[in-house]
């Protein structure tokens, strides 16, 4: 429940931030999903982490996404009760996503990367409020 309303709340921090930097609601409505949908792809919903390009593989570790997608990975499937299983046990799955080594295998560290970036996007923007102003002179 801790991963899913995190991740709720850096969408809607992230929606404030960006109806906060653009001048019109068209322009948000643009902007917004463009960037969600470019973290999808990089973020392992779409393209497995193994498959990214090599030269789009830093954007991967910037994409918000990316971090409650691995966290409920782990919560799923790094349990016991999958080990056992005859066709595909959860260290395959994980083996296959990219998720079995290092930073992928934490669970909390991921919950904590993900609340990191509710923090920032929530800097942004209030940061954004306070100075970008668009009114015309």
């Amino acid at each position: 429940i801790l991963v899913y309303y995190l991740t709720a709340m850096a969408g809607i921090v992230l929606a404030y931030f960006f109806a906060a930097l653009v001048p019109t609601l068209e322009a948000a409505n643009a902007l917004l999903p463009t960037y969600v949908t470019i973290c999808m792809f990089f973020g392992g919903l779409f393209i497995v982490f193994d498959k990214i390009p090599p030269g789009w593989a830093w954007f991967s570790w910037l994409c918000f996404l990316r971090y409650p997608w691995t966290a409920l990975m782990l919560n799923q499937f790094d349990r016991s009760e999958f080990t056992d299983q005859k066709v595909f046990g959860g260290k395959d799955i994980l083996d296959f996503y990219g998720m079995n080594e290092g930073f992928e295998n934490s669970l909390w560290l991921n919950v904590l990367v993900l609340a990191c970036f509710v923090i920032f996007f929530a800097i942004c923007g209030g940061v954004t409020l306070a100075f970008v102003r668009h009114q015309s002179r």
